[in-house]
Parts: C-alpha cells; sequence; structure tokens
C-alpha cells in the first residue's frame, strides 16, 4: 500500500474525529512515511501496520488526550468551587437554615390543614345534630315560657279579681 492510499484510508477511518485532531494525526503520519525514506512504491502499511490499526491507536490516543483534558478542567472547577463556597458560606448556612425552617413551617400548615378538614368532616355531623337538638330545646323552653306566663297571668288576673271582690264586699 503506497503512501497515498494508506493516508486515505487512514482518513478514511478517521472521519468521526474532531476535524483538528483529525488533520494533526494526518499530518504526523504523512510527515513520519516521508522521514522513513520509502521508495515511491514502498509498502507502508508493512512497516506501520493497517490503517484500521493506526486509525485504532489514533483514536484510543486522541480519546485519552481528550479525557485527560477534561479531568483536569474539572479538577479546576471543583477548586474554584471549593473556593467561592467559603466566601458565600456566612450568606448560604443563614438561608439555608431559613430555607428548611419554611419547608417544616409549610409542612406542619398543610398536616393541621388536614386535620381542620377530618375535623370537620367528622365533627359536621354531630355538630349539625346537637345543634338541632339544642334549637328544640330552646322551642320547648320558649313554649314552656310561654305557657308559664299564660297561666301565671291567669292566676294574677284571678287573686286581682278575688282580691277586689273582696274590698268590693267591704264597701
Amino acid at each position: 500500500m503506497t503512501k497515498q492510499e494508506f493516508l486515505k484510508e487512514l482518513e478514511k477511518r478517521l472521519r468521526h474525529m474532531p476535524r483538528e485532531d483529525r488533520e494533526d494525526a494526518l499530518r504526523y503520519y504523512s510527515e513520519y512515511i516521508d522521514d522513513m525514506n520509502l521508495p515511491p512504491e514502498a509498502d507502508v502499511s508493512a512497516r506501520l501496520g493497517t490503517p484500521k490499526e493506526v486509525a485504532k491507536n489514533i483514536i484510543n490516543s486522541c480519546t485519552k488526550k481528550h479525557m485527560d483534558g477534561k479531568g483536569l478542567k474539572e479538577k479546576g472547577k471543583s477548586l474554584w468551587l471549593i473556593i467561592l463556597s467559603l466566601f458565600v458560606s456566612p450568606l448560604a448556612l443563614p438561608l439555608a437554615l431559613a430555607i428548611a425552617a419554611a419547608i417544616v413551617v409549610a409542612v406542619i400548615v398543610i398536616i393541621l390543614a388536614v386535620f381542620a378538614v377530618a375535623a370537620l368532616v367528622v365533627a359536621g355531623p354531630f355538630l349539625l345534630i346537637f345543634g338541632v337538638i339544642k334549637s328544640i330545646g330552646w322551642l320547648i323552653s320558649g313554649i314552656f315560657s310561654i305557657i308559664g306566663a299564660i297561666i301565671i297571668a291567669t292566676l294574677v288576673i284571678k287573686v286581682i279579681g278575688w282580691i277586689a271582690k273582696k274590698i268590693a264586699g267591704i264597701f
């Protein structure tokens, strides 16, 4: 496989890599083959391996390079987050406690509201029944009061009439 065939096949195998990484790899292998001082029709794959094997090594190296770079960036971000948290903690702790207290109060209010509704549902019929009984009691009490007033009024009238007859009998 000539240099041009090798590089063309290698480029085809690296087509899913980022463009910059692919171009770097192809440039590197082109220069590397040139430095080997092979005749123009020499079999490059006999010295380097098949384009498939070379592409596999390039992809592994590129993946490792990107992962190592990402890990370093993540460590830097973590360090900044730690530093930032040290400066923000005097504000964050009271704020977190206030939010936690608000959540606890909200939960308690909801629980009490549920109990209040349950109490109305359970006690409602009893209150209605006792209210009706109490109203009937007041009605009966009123009726007895009226009857008592009529009896007393009748007795008073009879007593006044009897007293009046006695006084008239004297004169």
